[in-house]
């Protein structure tokens, strides 16, 4: 079957690139998509000590997180996800919030606690609200 194909694919590959870190985060997702989500999480904890402002890297584990019912870590990492921007970002992380049933207050606590942080690391003062 395919499934064993790609399982077998995805573990000769991550073995040879071990530090390869768009490897270790495709596996995560690879790990994802069959319901290992805490396997999933180890992958981009991995990929994210080796950079940890990929969104990509961050949002995946939000979903994962999301996904195991830890809702709260989920919107703290989506929340990050924001702050790092860009735009199409925070549009991903607005569908996944309702993909998640999110209450107004999580999603409003998400996405502007994350563009305040956005504005702070970029050295920007706080201009107005988007909600």
């Amino acid at each position: 079957p395919v499934s064993k194909n790609v399982d077998k694919a995805a573990k000769s590959i991550t073995h040879n690139c071990p530090d390869n870190m768009t490897v270790v985060a495709n596996k995560g997702v690879a790990l994802m998509m069959k319901g290992r989500y805490e396997e999933a999480i180890e992958y981009y904890d991995r990929a994210f000590a080796a950079d940890p402002r990929d969104a990509s890297v961050i949002f995946n584990k939000a979903v994962a997180l999301a996904n195991l019912g830890r809702r709260e870590e989920s919107c703290r990492h989506l929340g990050r996800v924001v702050a790092i921007g860009p735009g199409g970002i925070v549009d991903m992380v607005d569908r996944a919030l309702k993909q998640m049933d999110a209450s107004e207050e999580e999603r409003k606590s998400v996405m502007s606690g994350g563009l305040e942080r956005g504005r702070k690391r970029n050295g920007r003062k706080r201009r107005g609200r988007r909600a």
